[in-house]
């Protein structure tokens, strides 16, 4: 009789395990669609960002000339990502570059397209300008908190002034 009964709780302990095992098993699935999906429209964004900057160039639209007009000298650019490496690329030799920043651990201290990737804490020589390449909709929270340092850059986010180049021409 006692052995039916441990025989019983074991079997019980078993399925309960695999039970368990499969849950966990369809929500990795669940979050790993999931993380597909996020990713699919981060790139969409991108590529739509990307599309609006290539339009506004097309139209004329020259962002070294654009932050020359806004008083910046020597820049620093927030992301070393797609964006952010586009946007250097861009400007060497028409502006004086100065970091990427960035709040990747991965990326802090290294050298990405010629440029020191700093990580994001109060330093003086940022330069007079700040872009932030993000081409989501963290770049104005970004700008915000790059604000909050109370660096003695501006802040700019590289979305806005890519739109505001093309209302410009648009009008």
């Amino acid at each position: 009789m006692i052995f039916a009964i441990v025989l019983q709780s074991i079997v019980s302990l078993i399925v309960l395990i695999l039970a368990f095992y499969m849950y966990m098993a369809v929500q990795r699935e669940q979050l790993q669609g999931a993380e597909q999906l996020q990713a699919l429209e981060k790139e969409r964004v991108l590529s739509e960002d990307l599309l609006r900057w290539h339009q506004a160039k097309l139209q004329g639209f020259d962002i070294a000339v654009t932050l020359k007009q806004l008083g910046v000298t020597q820049l620093s650019i927030y992301s070393a990502d797609t964006a952010g490496r586009l946007l250097a690329k861009e400007l060497k030799g028409k502006m004086e570059l100065a970091y990427f920043i960035d709040r990747n651990p991965n990326v802090q201290e290294r050298e990405i397209d010629g440029l020191l990737v700093m990580g994001m804490y109060p330093r003086d020589d940022y330069g007079d300008g700040i872009v932030v390449a993000l081409m989501n909709d963290g770049d104005k929270t970004m700008k915000r908190r790059l604000e909050d340092l109370g660096l003695p850059a501006k802040v700019f986010c590289l979305r806005d002034l890519i739109g505001a180049a093309l209302l410009e021409n648009a009008g």
